[in-house]
């Protein structure tokens, strides 16, 4: 057995498949996030049912934003396969010219709700600069 801080990333690397059993409770309140500069792997609070919107706030509430670009914000990056689908809020969109959640790879583009962008339980945030940032939780009917 081997405990991890809640909220701490980790990657599990092996030779041959294997299956792999993680147990705990569900946690249902935000969590800090303490980040370093450059890339933080992160596990989501939540295991499932986690989107921009609800572990980053609607308007980003929870994260550093950029202002007409990434320079100051904090990504979200997630993993699609080949690559990352990486996020940001901006103050002021360089697509759109108002403030809102900003997908800069594959494509730049607005995301007008931020809740349709779901997290998976690992995903990566990059900072320019250390940040504590807060990750909420969604709610979880019968809880």
């Amino acid at each position: 057995v081997i405990k991890l801080p809640y909220a701490a990333g980790f990657l599990i690397v092996a030779e041959n498949p294997r299956d792999v059993v993680l147990a705990g409770e569900l946690k249902n309140a935000p969590t800090e996030l303490d980040l370093a500069t450059g890339f933080n792997f992160v596990s989501a609070v939540a295991p499932v049912g986690t989107n921009l919107a609800t572990a980053f706030g609607a308007a980003g509430q929870n994260l550093r934003h950029g202002n007409f670009g990434t320079t100051g914000s904090d990504q979200v990056w997630i993993f699609n396969g080949p690559g990352y689908h990486k996020y940001y809020y901006d103050d002021l969109s360089p697509n759109g010219f108002a403030a809102s959640w900003v997908q800069i790879e594959p494509v730049s583009q607005d995301i007008p709700d931020a809740s349709v962008i779901a997290i998976p339980v690992g995903y990566l945030m990059v900072s320019e600069t250390p940040a504590v940032v807060t990750e909420g939780v969604p709610s979880y009917p019968g809880l």
